[in-house]
């Protein structure tokens, strides 16, 4: 399926050369901020980032659809986290509603987008503007269908506004720090709108939730707290959570802590292995398995209404 054509669109093989060049461009360009060091290197980097701002997103064929994207190393390789994509392929039906949160250029809100159709809601909340644009290429009824809803901002315990921090990844921005010191990439920060599920849902026309994806780099326990009324409202959504090795590093944390947060919203918490099945936790070293993986993808069910602190 093309998500969208242009006729000025590179051949594959001229794209694939150029997200080459670019991705060695963004690893050129990190190496050289740490070597220069934080102060002088951030300043540097900074004006790297502000060029490659208006860098045009490329056509990536990934897993049978076309997606407008910067060059992101696992998109390039023709697939993206398939344990969560058949996982959808399976669950998600004509009809139903999918929010993403932590959307990036909207990989998982496209295949969204041809496997509930035109008749099931879809809501994408992305805060990195690069990405947001890309998002708004590769879902085809944005701006012209009210079962379609972008939202350009990012997701927290509160409503307000935040500083954000990202990465010269082009795909990692958190509510928190990315970076551990100052011998890592200085984290650049934007001011972007924050506001919690609950505010998200609550002015939204959806009258079903059946599946939410949260991927934002170690925030989530953030995002689960300012969605209380929205676990309450639908206690039968599935709620897809991701667990970083790196993620949780950096805020000094275990992944058995991450996980245990996760546990206080859920009864059920499942592991998604590469076929897209549910393998239950407590048969499972997680911990082991993020050390292996990097990060894994949990399917959590039973959502517990009444949440003690």
């Amino acid at each position: 399926m093309r998500l969208r054509s242009s006729s000025s669109a590179y051949t594959l093989h001229s794209e694939k050369t150029a997200m080459s060049f670019i991705t060695t461009l963004h690893r050129w360009a990190g190496r050289t901020a740490r070597a220069l060091g934080f102060k002088t290197g951030g300043k540097l980097h900074g004006v790297y980032m502000k060029i490659m701002r208006w860098q045009p997103p490329f056509h990536i064929p990934v897993y049978g659809m076309w997606l407008h994207s910067m060059p992101l190393k696992n998109m390039v390789s023709g697939y993206h986290e398939i344990d969560l994509t058949r996982f959808l392929e399976k669950k998600l039906k004509p009809g139903m509603t999918f929010v993403d949160l932590g959307a990036a250029v909207g990989y998982f809100s496209a295949l969204a987008d041809r496997l509930i159709g035109p008749t099931g809601d879809l809501i994408a909340v992305e805060p990195f503007y690069e990405q947001y644009r890309a998002l708004w290429s590769n879902v085809p009824g944005a701006g012209k269908s009210e079962h379609r809803t972008l939202v350009l901002g990012a997701v927290g315990d509160v409503n307000g506004t935040t500083k954000i921090a990202y990465a010269d990844s082009m795909g990692k921005a958190s509510l928190r720090s990315l970076y551990a010191d100052e011998k890592d990439i200085p984290p650049h920060i934007r001011q972007v709108p924050l506001l919690t599920v609950d505010t998200l849902l609550k002015g939204s026309n959806i009258t079903q939730l059946d599946i939410m994806k949260i991927d934002v780099e170690g925030a989530e326990p953030l995002v689960l707290a300012g969605m209380r009324q929205t676990l309450a409202q639908w206690p039968e959504c599935i709620v897809v959570l991701e667990l970083s090795e790196s993620c949780v590093g950096r805020q000094d944390k275990s992944v058995q802590t991450q996980l245990d947060e996760y546990k206080k919203y859920f009864t059920h918490i499942s592991y998604l292995d590469k076929a897209g099945e549910e393998v239950p936790i407590e048969t499972l070293d997680v911990e082991q398995l993020v050390r292996t993986n990097k990060h894994i993808n949990l399917a959590c069910h039973g959502a517990l209404t009444q949440r003690t602190s």
